[in-house]
């Protein structure tokens, strides 16, 4: 057999001297009555008294104090939001027939289109659309109900009408 050196001897008294401490510390035959008790709720045992439950006293401690309970609602705090008085706005004047005029004008303006353009000796023709229907006019020729063919380039028309003064140039456009 082999022979014990002094380290081996050394980590045998260690290991020893650790479970004698072990035994003396949890065996309750080794310890005294009154001291079991204590030594056991610093060691963080508990007994079968621990695990009961007094529910008396928790229905009184919870009518004495009021706890934070995850499973209730809370009680919102309302807060009125402050009442604002909008004043409505100051309606605008009523239009005069005038205006009211000029709008129609400028209404039926934009429905026209000018779709082309000839010049034959000097003279030009536009071809002018309003909506399904297709004029073909001279300078001083009437197109729609209202505008009067005033002048004629080569890269689109200008129309006024008489009533209103409402006028534009119509740019030659593809449809």
């Amino acid at each position: 057999m082999r022979k014990l050196n002094r380290r081996h001897l050394l980590l045998f008294a260690a290991a020893a001297l650790l479970v004698l401490i072990n035994l003396w510390r949890w065996a309750p035959s080794l310890q005294t009555p009154g001291k079991s008790d204590e030594r056991r709720e610093a060691a963080g045992q508990f007994q079968p008294e621990d695990f009961r439950i007094n529910v008396l006293a928790a229905r009184t401690e919870a009518n004495q104090a009021a706890k934070r309970d995850l499973f209730q609602p809370k009680l919102a705090i309302v807060v009125k939001p402050p009442v604002i008085k909008i004043e409505p706005k100051p309606e605008p004047p009523p239009k005069t027939p005038e205006q009211l005029e000029e709008e129609a004008a400028r209404a039926e303006l934009a429905k026209i289109k000018c779709v082309g353009v000839v010049f034959r000796e000097q003279k030009g023709q536009a071809f002018l659309v309003k909506g399904d229907q297709v004029y073909l006019a001279f300078i001083g020729d009437k197109v729609g109900d209202r505008f009067i063919l005033e002048r004629i380039a080569p890269d689109g028309v200008y129309l006024k009408d008489p009533k209103t003064n409402v006028s534009a140039q119509l740019p030659i456009s593809g449809s």
